[in-house]
């Protein structure tokens, strides 16, 4: 996840944390990417154009500002509000005390999971496309229910093509061809595909050796 830090929040704060949660995190300063005196509407902006952002800012006053409170709307980006009494802290409180709560930020900015039915917005600027077997082992009575209602959510070259360029696609095997996944794509991302069903292999041997070691 990638935090920002508002001017109203020390940047020696922002680069200590950053030290503290990278590589799986960053936390970046108002500073180090816009002028010190940038309005808040004009980098609520810009941040819009950006990855995803949370912020953190202990300026309150940006919820009762119909243009920054647009702003923010528009970017869309999860924000956190500190009480005002903050900004009256020394840097050495400000910083022990938002380490303190800095595992609370983490778990409260959390992911984002969507549940949808639409192939293509799903599929559109993904990182990766998933896909599993219809029919498993012991359900083949099933096979003619199962096909009427998964037929619409195949993985095929048309879905792929709305993903990002480069992005993976995965099936734990077996596949049905023409089934969960076309012909051509299951052959383009075999690669990919048997190195995943492989990594199951070495797991089912692990617990194995467990089980007979222990």
């Amino acid at each position: 996840m990638n935090f920002f830090l508002d001017n109203n929040l020390s940047h020696r704060v922002a680069r200590a944390l950053h030290c503290l949660v990278e590589p799986r995190h960053s936390v970046t300063h108002l500073k180090e990417l816009f002028p010190p005196d940038t309005p808040d509407v004009d980098w609520m902006t810009a941040l819009a154009k950006q990855d995803e952002w949370i912020i953190l800012s202990a300026d309150t006053a940006i919820s009762r500002n119909p243009h920054e409170v647009e702003a923010w709307k528009r970017a869309g980006h999860p924000i956190f509000f500190l009480k005002y009494a903050w900004v009256q802290q020394i840097f050495w409180e400000q910083a022990s005390r938002l380490c303190h709560l800095f595992p609370e930020i983490l778990k409260r900015a959390g992911g984002k999971i969507i549940c949808t039915e639409d192939l293509q917005a799903a599929a559109s600027g993904a990182d990766m496309l998933y896909t599993d077997v219809w029919i498993s082992m012991g359900k083949e009575a099933e096979t003619a229910e199962r096909i009427k209602v998964l037929g619409g959510y195949q993985i095929n070259q048309k879905l792929v093509q709305l993903a990002k360029p480069g992005a993976l696609v995965m099936h734990c095997l077996p596949a049905y061809r023409s089934k969960e996944i076309d012909a051509a794509t299951l052959e383009a991302h075999a690669d990919t595909i048997f190195t995943e069903a492989e990594n199951r292999l070495h797991t089912q041997k692990a617990i194995l050796n467990w089980c007979v070691t222990s």
